[in-house]
């Protein structure tokens, strides 16, 4: 299970990394989890749709990932088909992602 405080990965004034791919990536799958949490009130869970990327017996697992909101604020992702824990984020609250969603723009 991957312990993640995102502060520790998004450059200094906040943004996402654009030099290392696989930083990136990898980052991008906590901001999404920041997404679907931040709403939640603690003890609640919610589905999600971001896929599950583990490969249970050599075949990738066809799960979504829950996310719940813990009694101390952090963020737990786990899929419940497979039965992995994917991560634990804290020290969310104050990104970007952890706001309501931005409107959608007008042309």
């Amino acid at each position: 299970m991957l312990y993640v405080d995102p502060w520790h990965w998004l450059v200094p004034n906040g943004d996402i990394p654009t030099e290392n791919e696989r930083l990136r990536r990898n980052l991008l799958a906590v901001l999404r989890v920041i997404e679907y949490g931040s709403p939640l009130i603690r003890c609640a869970t919610r589905e999600t749709l971001i896929e599950c990327n583990k490969r249970p017996s050599g075949r990738r697992c066809m799960g979504l990932l829950r996310v719940e909101k813990t009694e101390d604020d952090r963020l737990f992702a786990f899929c419940p088909v497979c039965e992995t824990e994917h991560m634990l984020v804290s020290n969310w609250q104050k990104t970007r992602w952890a706001r309501e969603p931005r409107p959608v723009a007008r042309n």
